[in-house]
């Protein structure tokens, strides 16, 4: 059942983001900036149903002990639904919940898989590479965003 509800809510994140790249014409800056170019009720839904979609299956493959950080993902995930308009308002609980979000997810990837950090290394490959030819990336947030996703997606697949 965790896989059907794990490959939706995939589902959901690739439509929405392919929806904006369509629209915008260019690189995604970062996942927030879709609230800017989709509806921003858009913004809100895709976020609560992404919350209620991995939330039960955070809290299935999580041991006892480590639940309470399945309540910090969820948390995370709401403060950056109630903030659509982060750039003029309620920047503070839009960044605490999506810095929140993705190092919780990636906690969570280390307990219960932590192999699987290492897919972090095309981002950081990524990101060295733009420094080194002293190229400014403005799509690094986007993609930083999109790893701690899939490897959280990944950990809890299996």
């Amino acid at each position: 059942m965790s896989s059907i509800i794990l490959s939706i809510a995939v589902l959901i994140a690739v439509v929405y983001a392919a929806l904006a790249r369509l629209k915008s014409g260019k690189a995604l800056v970062s996942v927030s900036s879709i609230s800017y170019i989709l509806p921003s009720w858009m913004f809100t839904t895709f976020f609560g149903v992404e919350m209620l979609l991995l939330s039960p299956v955070i809290f299935e493959k999580l041991p006892e002990v480590w639940k309470f950080l399945g309540f910090i993902c969820m948390l995370g995930l709401w403060a950056v639904a109630a903030s659509p308009y982060f750039r003029t308002e309620a920047t503070t609980l839009h960044n605490i919940g999506g810095f929140g979000f993705c190092i919780v997810a990636q906690i969570i990837v280390g307990i219960i898989n932590p192999i699987l950090l290492f897919g972090w290394m095309p981002v950081v490959v990524y990101i060295l590479s733009g420094l080194l030819k002293k190229k400014k990336r403005s799509d690094i947030t986007f993609w930083a965003e999109a790893t701690a996703y899939i490897i959280l997606i990944i950990s809890l697949w299996e």
